[in-house]
């Protein structure tokens, strides 16, 4: 079976700026992922944000989603694919 759940948000701000909320995804001054929604599934990045960085989410190894990103246009766009399992 196939799934495809998209998230998104519309934002006002310029591309520069959000850019920027992409470039911190991930890190400690993360201003994009939704906390305040989800303070128990962290998002946490292998390495600095581009195409083929794993990333995963969630606190206990056995309910961590994995994924890797796979797309990213700085400032226009970011996919994340889910990893098989």
């Amino acid at each position: 079976m196939r799934i495809r759940k998209v998230h998104s948000r519309d934002l006002s701000d310029s591309a520069d700026q959000v850019g920027a909320l992409f470039d911190g995804l991930g890190g400690p001054a993360d201003r994009l992922w939704p906390t305040e929604r989800w303070p128990t599934t962290p998002l946490e990045l292998d390495g600095p944000l581009a195409v083929g960085t794993a990333s995963r989410q969630g606190l206990f190894e056995l309910t961590r989603m994995r994924q890797r990103v796979d797309e990213y246009e700085p400032g226009r766009r970011l996919v994340f694919r889910f990893a098989p399992g």
